[in-house]
């Protein structure tokens, strides 16, 4: 984990990561495990059942970006992705490994189009979006050089506030429930994270807004609150849920937003 949170890439790609590595991705595989009724085949190959896995790596298609891209990772063999990852790691260079990162969102990025608009973009397209993005946020930050590297609009962040992510699981069958949620300082590199077990969850919803309970307890119990700019707190559907500094609610549009005044205040 503290590898790969202090990676030079933008924040929203080390949460993608984080959740890709917890098995939270809601792939075809992790919707059937919630009792989601949907086709278990891939949108991208529309040959094999997809995990995350599959998507990231040992799909036809994926398989296609990781070729074009020239990175030496294509004779890696693992069983798992937090497997394969760590084997990657262990043979490239820190620059080579934030390509890694860009492409793994990128084609993450590809699948969700292929499953909610019917549109796969062409491989190279990924690796051009994907190298891209990564020299642009190279740039705008100063962390390096982009020397022959395409160029991309910046991905919007908010800088130098620090940030809090955190994701909910439920298992329908069970009723069991977890939460997981990663801190990060104002350049985007990782401070803590803690995970653990909910009780008493009779539905998704509630685990969503225990979790965010939860999340708020654990921030003011490290005076996280007590920041000279505002903490920002997101669900994973990317809605800013809160800021700290002045006691306000700045947004947050999903389903469990007006639970968390209590929360929070």
């Amino acid at each position: 984990m503290d590898h790969t949170m202090e990676l030079k890439v933008p924040p929203k790609w080390k949460i993608f990561l984080w959740r890709a590595l917890c098995d939270i991705l809601p792939t075809m595989n992790n919707l059937i495990i919630r009792r989601v009724d949907v086709d278990p085949t891939c949108p991208m190959c529309g040959l094999l059942h997809e995990d995350v896995m599959h998507t990231l790596f040992s799909c036809v298609y994926s398989k296609k970006v990781w070729n074009i891209s020239g990175l030496p990772i294509t004779h890696v063999i693992a069983s798992s992705f937090p497997v394969w990852l760590m084997s990657v790691m262990a043979n490239l260079t820190k620059e080579q490994f934030g390509k890694i990162v860009a492409v793994l969102y990128h084609l993450w990025a590809a699948r969700n189009d292929a499953m909610w608009r019917g549109l796969l973009p062409r491989p190279n397209g990924v690796w051009r979006r994907a190298a891209g993005a990564l020299a642009a946020y190279i740039h705008a930050n100063g962390t390096g050089h982009t020397h022959g590297q395409p160029s991309a609009p910046a991905l919007p962040t908010l800088q130098g506030r620090p940030q809090c992510y955190f994701d909910r699981g439920y298992r329908t069958h069970s009723g069991d429930a977890t939460y997981g949620v990663v801190l990060l300082h104002p350049d985007g590199s990782f401070k803590a994270e803690i995970n653990g077990k909910l009780e008493g969850c009779l539905s998704p919803l509630m685990a969503e807004a225990l979790a965010c309970k939860k999340v708020l307890s654990w921030l003011r119990e490290r005076n996280e609150f007590r920041t000279p700019k505002p903490l920002a707190v997101w669900s994973y559907n990317y809605s800013i849920l809160c800021g700290g500094g002045g006691g306000s609610i700045q947004g947050g549009f999903s389903l469990f937003f007006f639970l968390l005044a209590e929360c929070y205040f």
